[in-house]
């Protein structure tokens, strides 16, 4: 079975030529701490600097690192759990602190479920730490937990609008993609009273999950100025014009990693045109930082 996955996915990617990048660049390795890069997030305070976490079998930790992958710092999320976390953004905060309102939040997203038997996931919020003055531990601004409106499902794409709006889409796991958001007003309803909602009916993507090839989503990111979210797969970066149009119309383009080595999960937006994309170790190997610019 492995040897016909990986047939698969090299005549998928030899095929569809039309749809690849046109620059690929290494950037870079990552620290061996990072074994498992799950969510990345681009850092708007400090230009230069990145966020990302482990998969599962890590605690409660957010890493910051360079351009180059060199590591920077590690933060410890007091009152966290690291379940299954398998994505992260950077967005507005969603409430106020005792100075005012906070620069810019961390959203930390536990909600991996492969067994899709997980009844309540939870979406952890911090403040955007400052590398020089802020302690190793930080704290918890609030947690978000939320339901699936139908059944559990397995998700690794967490996303946040330039407006606050969360946005949630699941792996692919039951032969379709869905996308289910929760507004800011919401959110910071739940912020506060900490009580679990459920989120309102998914919307299905045009994106057929196919195993062989790599398509099943694995994380994403909106664009700075909230018009499209990139929703990337092992193997694809799909681009969603956003807000969401009429059904059918949800992909607007595709770019196909096809000179990547599919072992990658995470995504943010380096510019309109150029994303950023870590992968996990394998073997030996680190884990790699490259960019992508997409036709």
């Amino acid at each position: 079975p492995a040897v016909s996955r990986w047939w698969a996915w090299r005549t998928f990617v030899g095929q569809d030529t039309a749809h690849r990048p046109t620059h690929v660049d290494t950037l870079g390795t990552l620290d061996p701490l990072l074994r498992e890069s799950s969510g990345l997030a681009l850092s708007r305070q400090h230009p230069g600097v990145y966020w990302t976490h482990n998969d599962s079998g890590d605690g409660p930790r957010v890493y910051a690192f360079d351009s180059t992958g060199a590591p920077l710092r590690t933060f410890e999320v007091a009152g966290a759990r690291a379940v299954d976390w398998e994505d992260m953004d950077a967005g507005p905060c969603p409430l106020v602190g005792p100075q005012g309102p906070y620069p810019r939040c961390l959203y930390l997203a536990d909600f991996g479920d492969n067994a899709r038997g997980r009844d309540t996931l939870t979406v952890y919020v911090v403040a955007e730490p400052d590398l020089q003055a802020s302690p190793d531990t930080l704290p918890l601004l609030g947690r978000v937990r939320f339901r699936y409106p139908d059944e559990p499902h397995d998700a690794e794409l967490l996303a946040v609008s330039p407006i606050g709006d969360l946005v949630v889409v699941t792996k692919g796991r039951t032969r379709s993609v869905l996308l289910y958001t929760l507004p800011a007003a919401d959110l910071r309803a739940a912020l506060t009273a900490d009580r679990a909602v459920t989120l309102a009916p998914g919307r299905t993507l045009p994106i057929q999950p196919d195993g062989r090839i790599g398509r099943m989503v694995t994380g994403g990111s909106f664009r700075a100025d909230g018009r499209e979210l990139a929703v990337r797969t092992y193997t694809e970066v799909y681009f969603v014009p956003w807000p969401l149009g009429p059904p059918g119309g949800e992909v607007g383009r595709r770019c196909v990693l096809a000179r990547l080595d599919g072992g990658g999960e995470a995504l943010a937006y380096l510019t309109p045109d150029t994303l950023l994309l870590t992968s996990e170790a394998v073997g030996m190997e680190p884990g790699i930082l490259t960019r992508v610019v997409c036709p």
